[in-house]
């Protein structure tokens, strides 16, 4: 960061005088800042969808051509690969797993994390491509 000796450097927009008057801290600022710059709506995340083809490339090609306009744009898209490690850290609210052209023949498939996704209540989708 680039100090300016004798001039104010740093933006806190509205609450910039508070901070150089010592009458608000700079945390204080920034959390204003913050809350000021996020929508007073609830926080929505963004539903993910899994797509469950043979490998990765597959899904991803059903994905392009034959799948993306049935689902929500704004839906996060993870293409599980044999590698079962793409699953960690999702959340199951709103989560749609899609089995789309060869998926009987990943291992992914019917992984213990694809269980647990469908016992806490992801919607499962078989389509046919």
């Amino acid at each position: 960061m680039n100090e300016v000796v004798g001039k104010r450097s740093c933006d806190f927009g509205p609450f910039t005088e508070y901070v150089y008057s010592c009458e608000m801290t700079v945390n204080d600022a920034r959390e204003r800042m913050n809350k000021l710059a996020r929508p007073n709506s609830e926080y929505k995340p963004r539903p993910v969808i899994l797509v469950i083809a043979k490998n990765a490339e597959q899904a991803q090609l059903l994905w392009r051509h034959r799948l993306r306009d049935k689902y929500p744009e704004d839906a996060r898209v993870k293409f599980i690969s044999r590698n079962q490690s793409a699953m960690d850290g999702l959340r199951s609210e709103g989560m749609t797993i899609i089995y789309a052209g060869e998926w009987r023949l990943n291992p992914s498939a019917d992984c213990s994390a694809i269980e647990w996704y469908k016992k806490l209540g992801a919607k499962v989708v078989h389509e046919e491509v």
